[in-house]
């Protein structure tokens, strides 16, 4: 009959004809407010309804009333970091930063620094360790965590001895 009855209305004589009455629930979607979350090496955009977006439709945060059945889907963004490299005493050569993204696979940057007297071994994460945690142009992948974070890799010299020499006592 296209009646509409309210929540809770009290009724009488819902019978037909034909003796019986169908009642049919009518649900109105509600609002929800969108949260933040978070994921290791990834800034949080926002909100999308597919699942493979680049960018947020919808605002964290924001107030959001869908109009049917709705999955959203959180949209992320791989954060950005650099290694900066550190001759350690070398007596010349120059290297640049490198941006790296988080869960991509990057060669360090070969070593352009020189110290006389001396032959580069590798990258180490301390300035005084002689300790390599890098070769030169080493395969690497996410270093850091946190957006805008800086590695610093320095650079490990040993000593070259002459030609015939021994190190041995």
């Amino acid at each position: 009959n296209g009646v509409t009855y309210t929540d809770k209305q009290s009724v009488i004589n819902l019978r037909n004809s034909a003796g019986t009455f169908n009642l049919f629930a009518n649900w109105t979607l509600g609002s929800v407010t969108l949260p933040n979350a978070t994921r290791t090496g990834y800034n949080a955009l926002g909100w999308n309804t597919s699942q493979s977006a680049t960018s947020a439709a919808y605002k964290i945060g924001a107030t959001y009333t869908p109009t049917a059945n709705t999955t959203l889907y959180m949209v992320w963004q791989p954060i950005q970091y650099q290694v900066a490299y550190n001759g350690n005493g070398a007596t010349s050569g120059k290297m640049d930063h490198s941006i790296y993204s988080y869960d991509s696979t990057y060669a360090l940057t070969s070593n352009t620094y020189t110290k006389t007297g001396y032959t580069f071994r590798g990258w180490s994460t301390s300035s005084g360790s002689n300790t390599i945690a890098y070769a030169n142009g080493q395969s690497v992948k996410n270093l850091k965590s946190k957006q805008g974070e800086t590695l610093i890799l320095y650079a490990v010299w040993s000593t070259d001895a002459p030609t015939g020499w021994t190190t041995d006592a």
